[in-house]
């Protein structure tokens, strides 16, 4: 029966918090190769709340060396930079915390066939013996939560991720793809970092909130139903993954199983999709993809004061509505998809909604 608990506290308390996971949640780690999968969306500081807190990677990563355990830490961060990988890890500070375990995924992968396509997945996230996911819980602009599902959107490689925002530009289409990924290999174990949240639009430039919880749980799906209709107190079938998922018979909620303490959230503030809903059930998925998106165009906006011109938006944009031009970056709007991918990746917080 599939299991998710609540545990209370800080990040002092983060070595005993993951001793007791470990323990509610028992695995045979020696000799073997164990992956964590924190999420290093981009390069800000811990005190930012946009990535996993550096701590939590720490204990966990001496939990399982302690038992010894083979372990490899990373993720496939939205910068695509060469220097990326290093600066990510370095500011991020979960390089330091690793151990010397720092892992560029980007190195080694292989081709699976998905029904979105042949995608380039992890070799070490698909070879791996035990592989523990460690997202923040944080909400998300595009698909309104980035929990345990969108984590694990990071198991892609290179830009092949901008590249499936591009082919599945609206909310229902690209949370249908982020399933067909999360099934590619689920993890075998989610612990969730919602000491520090982030609620508003995220994922990077949302507001902090502190929650002072770990969640944790072996089934995604169950996990992100506890903590959005429970601890957040919202409907879990408003979330378009949530909702597809359900409707695929990929979770069934009478299983789930809570247990530990919380105190509920009610006022947990979320990105609006009214537009693109109201629109979707009137229009339809066909018509929906020619409406929805002249609704957001002016959205996006870049504050001249903040950007710095390190050119990651450019770079990382999959339909190159953004340009260098004139030592300023050009935005046209007629390209754009309202991926935000520029939005989620900016490390001086420069692209606005």
């Amino acid at each position: 029966m599939p299991k998710i608990k609540f545990y209370e506290g800080s990040y002092k308390d983060s070595d005993n918090l993951i001793s007791q996971i470990f323990s509610d949640f028992p695995f045979d780690f020696k000799n073997k190769k164990v992956f964590i999968k924190p999420n290093l969306l981009s390069a800000h500081p811990p005190e930012k709340g946009v990535t996993t807190h550096p701590t939590i990677v720490k204990s966990i990563c001496q939990y399982l060396l302690d038992k010894g355990a083979i372990i490899k830490v990373g993720d496939n961060p939205s910068l695509l930079s060469s220097d990326a990988f290093e600066r990510i890890g370095n500011i991020t500070q979960i390089k330091e915390v690793s151990f010397g375990f720092y892992t560029d995924i980007s190195k080694n992968y292989k081709k699976i066939k998905t029904r979105i396509g042949e995608l380039s997945i992890s070799a070490d996230i698909l070879d791996c013996d035990i592989l523990i996911s460690v997202p923040k819980l944080k909400t998300h602009i595009l698909t309104i939560f980035t929990i345990a599902i969108k984590n694990m959107f990071g198991i892609i490689v290179g830009n092949q991720k901008s590249q499936i925002h591009y082919q599945y530009p609206s909310p229902i289409d690209f949370s249908e793809a982020l399933i067909d990924i999360y099934e590619i290999r689920k993890p075998d174990l989610t612990i969730v970092d919602g000491i520090l949240a982030m609620e508003g639009n995220g994922p990077s430039q949302g507001n902090l909130r502190e929650l002072n919880i770990l969640v944790a749980g072996d089934n995604g799906y169950l996990l992100e139903w506890a903590i959005i209709g429970y601890l957040l107190d919202k409907n879990p079938l408003s979330i378009p993954y949530i909702n597809i998922a359900k409707r695929k018979n990929l979770f069934n909620e009478n299983d789930l199983v809570i247990e530990g303490n919380y105190n509920k959230v009610k006022d947990f503030k979320i990105p609006s999709q009214r537009i693109y809903y109201i629109l979707n059930n009137i229009l339809g998925k066909n018509l929906i993809k020619i409406i929805y998106h002249p609704f957001r165009y002016q959205r996006i906006k870049i504050d001249k004061n903040l950007c710095k011109l390190c050119l990651e938006c450019v770079k990382i944009c999959p339909n190159k509505a953004l340009k260098l031009e004139n030592k300023k970056i050009k935005y046209n709007k007629s390209l754009c998809i309202s991926c935000f991918c520029c939005y989620e990746a900016c490390p001086y917080s420069a692209i606005k909604i």
